[in-house]
């Protein structure tokens, strides 16, 4: 992935709370560094893309999903969440 990582504010502000736990590296990580990186497929987004990293936490594995807006200048997190059902969202290549 090229260019600088940002985050929107709705980004930022999910780093408190409940996914706090998951921490900005993580989620930078998965960018960087996906398993999986594919198109949200929403017309209402062009440009927004989901990169998929299956990350271990408390000795269980997760899908951490990261929504984000690849712009010319480099990606621009907008959400992230953490999943168990991987396999509900990984797609086959």
């Amino acid at each position: 992935m090229n260019g600088e990582i940002a985050w929107s504010d709705h980004g930022r502000d999910m780093l408190v709370g409940e996914r706090s736990e998951i921490g900005a590296g993580r989620v930078e990580d998965a960018i960087r560094n996906p398993d999986q990186d594919i198109a949200a497929d929403d017309a209402r987004y062009p440009g927004r893309r989901i990169a998929h990293k299956i990350i271990e936490m408390s000795g269980k594995s997760y899908l951490l999903r990261v929504f984000y807006d690849s712009t010319p200048t480099g990606p621009r997190i907008v959400s992230f969440y953490r999943t168990s059902p991987i396999e509900r969202y990984w797609r086959p290549e």
